[in-house]
């Protein structure tokens, strides 16, 4: 098997296992969403907004008891998280002999503590209830309609990857030659691409018409959110703590400037 085969697969696993709302049992499951959408944007925003170390620690640290309450099991957080964060790491470990160790440190903990929180929110909040939340924040209904679709999209095309090239995989004969990916990508051949797209334009049509059999008129109907105001509560305090601790952290490096 080439590197460009068992990369691809690796890729199509990952963002078909990224895109899949697992059914987890958590304290921030019964937050309410229309709370802890906005809640979960100011941390991303402040995270992007910090210009200390010790900004940052605050956040990180803020996240892990944010983590630590929603009780996410450790391996299934890791499984979606690990990619993206080496990812981003290799991408700017350069710049620590070109310019600074500090810009690769705080680069990478944004991009983790960022991506954490992202993650934190898919696992505990559905695409049903992200759309009732952004039809509650009175967002046009061609926005909500284009991220509904694009979820439903993006799932599809790394799931028909999958299942390509696991049926490519399955069909070789052992001890006898074959092309690599590379070899039919080299040659113009559409033996991959073709067949691929073509999958997932079938697969997304008959997506399509099944939703028009249920119902679908273009516009999505917001559902009843079902929450709890004691964990709601408890998740919007401990956030106000972490931004409070955040301004402070930042207002001391200020001061010493």
């Amino acid at each position: 098997m080439d590197l460009i085969h068992k990369t691809l697969k690796t890729a199509a696993n990952y963002f078909e296992n990224f895109f899949i709302q697992e059914n987890v049992k958590s304290f921030l499951v019964h937050v309410d969403p229309r709370i802890k959408l906005p809640t979960i944007a100011s941390l991303i925003i402040a995270v992007t907004l910090s210009t200390d170390l010790r900004q940052l620690f605050v956040l990180m640290a803020g996240f892990l008891l944010i983590y630590l309450l929603s009780g996410v099991s450790l391996r299934l957080y890791l499984k979606k998280v690990y990619l993206l964060t080496l990812f981003s790491l290799l991408i700017v470990l350069p710049h620590a002999f070109l310019s600074s160790v500090y810009y690769v440190v705080a680069f990478a903990l944004k991009v983790y503590i960022s991506l954490s929180l992202l993650i934190l929110f898919s696992l505990t909040t559905s695409l049903r209830d992200l759309l009732s939340t952004l039809k509650f924040y009175r967002v046009p209904d061609t926005i909500i309609s284009t991220i509904a679709l694009t979820c439903i999209q993006l799932f599809t095309l790394f799931k028909e990857l999958s299942r390509m090239l696991l049926a490519r995989e399955s069909r070789r004969i052992p001890g006898k030659r074959d092309k690599s990916c590379r070899e039919v990508w080299k040659k113009g051949s559409f033996e991959i691409l073709g067949p691929f797209f073509l999958r997932v334009y079938e697969r997304s049509e008959m997506i399509s018409l099944a939703m028009i059999s249920r119902g679908f008129s273009g516009k999505f109907v917001p559902m009843r959110v079902v929450s709890r105001r004691l964990n709601t509560g408890l998740f919007l305090v401990s956030a106000l703590c972490i931004m409070i601790l955040w301004i402070l952290a930042g207002s001391s490096f200020l001061l010493k400037i």
